[in-house]
């Protein structure tokens, strides 16, 4: 592959330095006020998230919740993202008040990010009597919201930097995106997978403004929520800066990703059977918990954790061998996944089928920078446009939680392709002619690139479908084992 990282280095976009880029300070600091549900009509309450500034990603953040108005001496049970997180008791004269906090400030540890889920209070029934967020998912009136983030050079342009800023006051919402160091030309700003608008840079600067009810003509319609969003500058096929609209806070949206996989103990019921449990939190704190079983009866199962029933395991037949999987996510986006409403390291772990326990076990936790090691290098599948084209995947992680990720496609016609994850454009692949009948195309990305050629790896791409498409055409595509 020598020959075509070269190929792939001579191709890509040359850095060019106009001067010293303006320092960016990530920092957020959102006030809602809770939308009123159901018969709670003199109930009162609202969130204040705080994070960021001078420190960054390591300054303290402060998460609060107050309730007022609420019936005396009843429990509220906050949830996020239909999670419960705390339960606290009002007062005699029904006021309440949740606190959390992260990086030294005061509070229930803070381990989940608030800004980008609905925030509910629910009452002893698990009725909800108030919402961050307005029936059709909106902020409530009176929301106000400054978040301000950096978007980080790929290595297309290795000198190039960012910002974007979201603000929300007396309803009205502005978002601007602002690029330096980079060629003049136009660049594409893309959110959330889809373009949004064009950037022209002169002089190695420039910018990109949108409103919802502003009266400027440079401003373009904000019909979109940018917040929690993947923010992208694109130049053809080619990433230049990325981030997501979400200003860093350890612990709470940046976290040294970790993972253990601790295999189950057979109790006999089945002696071929075999299992394990796996824990991750990956690198925007999103927390991950999987139980695998195979060779064992096709059939239904209940995965037992501290003692609770948390969720039914399926077991099928796959080519005449029996698996089932089942998983649980802080940020549950797929169907099969329940939500991660519990914590389970160092719990004690069974599944069962009716009163037998085949497997028993203890989820192992994993240090910070601990990861198991992975290779997956699944062969990308031709869905018709080229007949003649293949090419593979591969997905690599040590011991250490270093990865890097690579997508290579071999004859396809000459040219240009995007390679797309997870529904978001990473980069471009060009196909080019190495001699000797050898047609190929590279991408790799790094999370800590080194060699010409090679991007940033700032997602993981475990469990996404990755394709690789020119125009609205997919040529190739798989998706990666998760």
């Amino acid at each position: 592959m020598n020959r075509l990282r070269e190929a792939a280095a001579a191709l890509a976009l040359v850095a060019i330095s106009v001067g010293p880029a303006s320092a960016q300070v990530e920092k957020s600091r959102i006030d809602i006020p809770f939308f009123l549900e159901g018969p709670a009509a003199e109930l009162a309450a609202k969130m204040l998230f705080i994070c960021g500034g001078g420190s960054g990603a390591t300054a303290p953040v402060r998460y609060t919740v107050t309730v007022k108005h609420a019936p005396p001496a009843t429990p509220l049970t906050l949830s996020a993202g239909g999670i419960p997180q705390a339960t606290v008791v009002t007062s005699a004269s029904g006021n309440a008040r949740f606190k959390f906090g992260a990086n030294g400030a005061p509070g229930t540890p803070l381990d989940f990010d608030p800004r980008n889920r609905e925030i509910e209070i629910k009452d002893d029934d698990g009725d909800t009597l108030a919402s961050s967020q307005e029936p059709g998912g909106t902020t409530p009136v009176g929301s106000k919201i400054d978040e301000r983030v950096s978007l980080n050079a790929t290595g297309a342009i290795p000198a190039a930097s960012g910002h974007a800023r979201l603000r929300e006051k007396k309803g009205i919402r502005d978002f601007d995106v602002e690029v330096e160091d980079v060629p003049n030309g136009a660049y594409d700003l893309v959110v959330g997978g889809v373009v949004r608008g064009t950037i022209t840079v002169v002089g190695g600067q420039g910018d990109i403004e949108f409103s919802n009810g502003g009266d400027d003509p440079d401003e373009l319609p904000l019909d979109f929520d940018p917040l929690g969003a993947v923010v992208q500058v694109m130049q053809g096929s080619a990433v230049v800066l990325s981030g997501t609209m979400l200003a860093g806070a350890t612990g709470v949206s940046v976290c040294d990703p970790r993972e253990s996989t601790t295999a189950l103990s057979s109790t006999g019921a089945d002696p071929d059977g075999s299992g394990d449990v796996r824990v991750r939190v990956k690198d925007d704190c999103d927390r991950d918990f999987q139980v695998e079983i195979e060779d064992v009866p096709a059939g239904a199962y209940d995965v037992v954790v501290g003692g609770v029933v948390r969720g039914t395991l399926l077991v099928v037949d796959v080519a005449g061998e029996t698996e089932g999987e089942l998983e649980f996510d802080t940020d549950a986006d797929d169907p099969d996944e329940l939500p991660l409403d519990f914590d389970p390291e160092g719990q004690t772990v069974e599944v069962r089928q009716g009163a037998t326990v085949f497997f028993t076990g203890t989820v192992g936790a994993a240090a910070s920078g601990t990861c198991g090691e992975v290779f997956d290098e699944p062969d990308l599948v031709n869905v018709g446009p080229d007949p003649d084209a293949d090419g593979k995947a591969r997905f690599r992680q040590e011991s250490d939680c270093d990865r890097d990720f690579r997508v290579e496609a071999e004859d396809l016609p000459l040219g240009g392709y995007e390679v797309v994850v997870g529904g978001v454009v990473r980069g471009p692949l060009t196909v080019v002619d190495l001699g000797g009948g050898d047609i190929e195309g590279e991408l790799e990305l790094d999370d800590d690139p080194d060699e010409p050629g090679e991007l940033l790896l700032d997602f993981d791409p475990r469990g996404l479908l990755v394709e690789v498409r020119q125009g609205g055409t997919v040529f190739l595509s798989v998706t990666m084992a998760d």
